[in-house]
């Protein structure tokens, strides 16, 4: 599989095709669950680059770098695509960043507005909401992720960045949720741009996590108390901290389970483990 340092992108269509639809390097993959094969989209009509993926009412959606298009599959198929079936927005002029299904619609987020789409049927699938157009957009294509009912990001347009959002819904004003000593420290980040978003629900808590590979630690933020706190390990050899080692996360076997920062190591997040160290479960 083809990498270009951007993170992956996985989503499924479920029963409906038993599909993986796999976003990384700029190309597209499908996983058959059925016949356990990985296989390489060969469809001329596929966009490249492929920056990233999502599910919404039966379509595979893809989003084409560098431009403000997106572009759909046939229905519940990952293998087919037809170039007929794009979009490209009208509302804004800026580049799209990052594209995110969040309550079966989609989330557009440029590098200076965001609007969101629905699935309107007839020959053009998807069309933008009227009223959705928001005055921010994205300064970290990957640090948006949808939890506890809302999308979380971090934001900015042609007048500044570094501001930590929650989507409010279509027609709401997006929710400030970072403080300003949150904002000074992804302000004073070296690179921006590479920071990623995940979270998970843990003891009735529901966290998002900002991992910004040039600070020094991980930002995360408590939804459940609207508080934000800091982790880190302590690096002996450098004599300093270094950020938290997950960067994903998934629960399932009845466990958290989070991907390594550094390696392709899997480990066993729990609230009762002193470290991951105790708990990797591959390498």
């Amino acid at each position: 599989m083809q990498t270009d340092g951007n993170p992956a992108t996985i989503c499924s269509n479920g029963s409906g095709g038993n599909q993986l639809f796999v976003t990384s390097g700029g190309l597209g993959y499908v996983y058959d669950l059925a016949l356990n094969t990985l296989t390489l989209i060969g469809d001329a009509d596929f966009p490249f680059p492929a920056i990233m993926g999502a599910f919404c009412d039966g379509f595979f959606l893809v989003l084409k770098g560098g431009t403000n298009q997106f572009q759909w599959s046939a229905l519940e198929d990952g293998f087919v695509w037809d170039a007929l079936d794009v979009a490209q927005l009208s509302q804004s002029s800026d580049n799209l960043q990052s594209l995110i299904a969040v309550h079966g619609q989609v989330w557009l987020l440029g590098t200076k507005t965001s609007v969101v789409w629905a699935d309107v049927g007839g020959t053009q699938a998807f069309a933008p909401i009227p009223g959705s157009l928001m005055q921010v957009g994205s300064r970290a294509a990957f640090s948006g992720f949808a939890i506890d009912n809302a999308l979380f990001w971090v934001g900015g347009n042609d007048q500044g960045q570094a501001v930590v959002f929650r989507g409010a819904g279509v027609g709401a004003v997006p929710q400030r949720i970072s403080t300003y000593a949150v904002e000074f420290a992804l302000n004073n980040a070296p690179q921006l741009e590479d920071a990623i978003g995940w979270g998970y629900q843990e003891n009735g808590h529901t966290f998002y996590v900002l991992y910004v590979p040039s600070l020094p630690t991980t930002w995360v933020f408590d939804i459940s108390m609207g508080v934000w706190h800091e982790r880190a390990l302590w690096d002996a050899v450098r004599m300093r901290d270094v950020p938290d080692l997950g960067r994903c996360h998934t629960y399932c076997f009845g466990v958290h389970l989070v991907g390594d920062r550094q390696s392709n190591a899997v480990y066993e997040q729990n609230f009762n483990f002193p470290s991951y160290e105790s708990v990797e479960m591959g390498g």
